[in-house]
């Protein structure tokens, strides 16, 4: 049996398992989300944020964050450093969490995203890291993606340039924890159903948004 159809916003993914297949014939998305895996596996071993952080570092690289290698070496040290602990305690419980938060929280959780932007950076270099810290949570938050979780994001048609601010950061996540909360049994079972990687329900769901929002391009119809 296929996997249920899965709803994000107003609109609705019939096939989603196969927009998970394509998309793990990129060689990028395929090490990404095996990365995330390996992620999660030395967090469950006690690895610690700090060195865990230095390796997702140069990971949010195989999905096109367009964060610089200077811009890594100052998330490494302080007060970018404080940013990244502040975040690794909201984001730990999953969507349901997340949506749990009280307000002064997740004010903390802007404000920590908005030391981390600036200049050049946006708030998709920043998810892309956070996607590999905390799979169980976070979506890539692409001008695409943010657009299509019906937040009224306007950009520029063309090639993905992830420059969504950090006040993107809250409405995107809010959106789509709720589209987490609302599709649990279907995404926990395309999750399952997906042979290419080890997903959860919720890096199915972010990994559905991708292509439904930008990713069909690279697939076109046979």
């Amino acid at each position: 049996m296929s996997p249920a159809p899965i709803v994000i916003a107003s609109h609705v993914i019939d096939d989603p398992l196969r927009m998970l297949a394509q998309r793990a014939t990129l060689p990028g998305a395929f090490g990404y989300d095996h990365s995330a895996h390996a992620l999660r596996v030395a967090a469950a071993r006690g690895v610690l944020l700090a060195d865990r952080l230095a390796l997702a570092l140069h990971g949010s690289w195989m999905v096109n964050s367009r964060a610089t290698s200077p811009v890594f070496r100052r998330w490494l040290q302080e007060p970018a450093r404080h940013a990244w602990i502040l975040l690794d305690a909201v984001l730990a419980d999953g969507p349901e969490g997340w949506a749990s938060l009280a307000d002064d929280e997740r004010a903390v959780a802007a404000q920590a995203v908005a030391m981390l932007c600036g200049g050049d950076v946006g708030v998709a270099a920043v998810s892309k890291v956070l996607a590999l810290l905390h799979p169980q949570t976070m979506c890539l938050m692409d001008d695409h993606a943010i657009a299509f979780l019906g937040l009224g994001y306007e950009f520029a048609p063309g090639e993905e340039k992830g420059t969504a601010g950090a006040s993107w950061f809250v409405p995107a996540l809010d959106a789509f924890s709720a589209a987490a909360v609302a599709n649990r049994d279907a995404l926990t079972a395309l999750a399952a159903a997906h042979t290419a990687a080890v997903l959860d329900a919720t890096q199915a769901l972010d990994r559905v948004l991708w292509v439904a929002s930008y990713g069909e391009r690279f697939f076109p119809a046979e």
